[in-house]
């Protein structure tokens, strides 16, 4: 073998060996990382006697609601669980962040678990109070030139403290966040981040799995049994 054959056969099995590492085999990975996901939801939902689907096609309408399109509307919803608790339907997806088709590190890749209510209520966000501190500094600016700060969405500061609360009709929020239910909110294992969007509760959780659905559905269905009943039959 001369020297020029030799150089070509080392070129071609370089360049095969970077494209095997850098393409081939992280596809191979992420395909077979998929089936052996799949293949675990179906194994629990199967056991649990609920329904699965790898492409749930159906949850596409979640796409035009206002928290996963400020997310991306390239987003990719997968591995949708669908079922009942105490008698409540309750669905469960994972959504993947996308821009320009292409996954965004940045938009996460978390899971959507979401309890049928009996009828729709005005939206409701419980998040994380990411601008609290800014909150605080403003109501010192606005005192010290002699003003009133505007009142927080509720008086319980501690509670404050842990949520932020965002609502459609403020009114209305006040009404639904009775006391039974900022107490048991307020609980360590129970924590942000829920929303309501029409008929349905939802929380934003870690990655889809099935320990997602297991520890996720209990909590909603607190939730939602901590509503006062009143409270759904003002919008019947």
């Amino acid at each position: 073998m001369d020297d020029k054959t030799l150089a070509a056969l080392t070129l071609t099995l370089v360049i095969g060996g970077i494209v095997f590492f850098t393409i081939v085999l992280p596809i191979c990975v992420r395909i077979m990382r998929t089936h052996l996901r799949n293949k675990r939801m179906a194994q629990y939902a199967a056991a649990k006697g609920y329904q699965f689907q790898a492409k749930p096609t159906q949850l596409l309408f979640f796409k035009s609601l206002g928290w996963l399109t400020m997310y991306s509307r390239w987003a990719r919803v997968r591995q949708g669980v669908f079922g009942q608790f105490q008698g409540v339907d309750f669905l469960a997806f994972g959504h993947e962040g996308l821009t320009n088709n292409r996954k965004d590190p940045d938009l996460g890749d978390i899971g959507v678990v979401a309890l049928r209510l009996p009828v729709a209520l005005p939206n409701l966000d419980l998040d994380p109070p990411v601008l609290r501190s800014v909150t605080k500094f403003a109501d010192r600016v606005v005192r010290f030139f002699g003003g009133t700060p505007a009142p927080p969405p509720l008086e319980w500061d501690a509670f404050s403290d842990k949520y932020q609360i965002r609502a459609q009709d403020m009114d209305y929020a006040r009404a639904l966040l009775n006391p039974d239910l900022m107490e048991w909110l307020m609980l360590p294992n129970v924590g942000p981040v829920f929303c309501i969007r029409d008929d349905y509760l939802i929380r934003i959780t870690g990655k889809m799995s099935p320990e997602t659905v297991e520890s996720t559905v209990p909590v909603l269905y607190e939730f939602y049994r901590r509503i006062r009943p009143e409270m759904f039959g003002t919008l019947r």
